[in-house]
């Protein structure tokens, strides 16, 4: 699992880069790092980054995040995270499935509980982000994402279970250690 500040980073690329030059304000980031956040725990059953998303008046931050990227309405830079690790290959992708879903300004994201600092902490409970995202239609750039994750993992399966099973005696026997006793 990458760090939130490698996802920003992620999302800051394909911001600048990718032939455009679309620069993006630290809170338009921080709403990308939420929407991530909250489709991977549905599509990946999984945290993206392991970092809290926190309230703040303009509604949900990473604290990480937030302190490099200069306030609310500020541009962020496209080097502000360039000492951060890159994001691993499929958080890549999934970033990618999420910038294709979001990255236009007229498709706006329902209404969250969690906009506008309306809480019921000051950390946003993972429970409470699942529950949202877990009712709310699938965007198409995230069901392709989905597909393409069962597809994997369907081959992963099949390849495992061609292979031939796990022989204990013939593995003891190849092994330098002499064969201990099994209760």
């Amino acid at each position: 699992m990458s760090k939130s500040l490698s996802i920003a980073k992620e999302f800051l690329r394909r911001s600048y880069g990718l032939g455009k030059h679309n620069p993006m304000t630290s809170l338009q980031l921080q709403q990308f790092l939420y929407i991530a956040q909250g489709w991977s725990l549905i599509l990946r059953e999984r945290e993206l980054f392991p970092e809290d998303l926190d309230m703040r008046p303009s509604g949900p931050a990473v604290g990480d995040v937030f302190r490099r990227s200069f306030g609310d309405k500020d541009i962020v830079p496209a080097s502000a995270f360039d000492d951060a690790a890159d994001a691993l290959a499929d958080e890549s992708e999934f970033v990618k499935a999420v910038w294709e879903a979001y990255n236009d300004p007229s498709v706006v994201p329902a209404a969250s509980p969690h906009q506008n600092g309306v809480s019921h902490s000051n950390s946003i409970a993972i429970e409470e982000l699942e529950d949202f995202f877990d009712k709310l239609p699938v965007p198409e750039p995230l069901q392709s994402y989905r597909r393409m994750r069962l597809e994997r993992e369907a081959k992963a399966a099949a390849s495992l279970a061609a292979r031939p099973p796990l022989d204990i005696d013939r593995l003891r026997a190849a092994s330098k250690y002499p064969k201990t006793q099994t209760a």
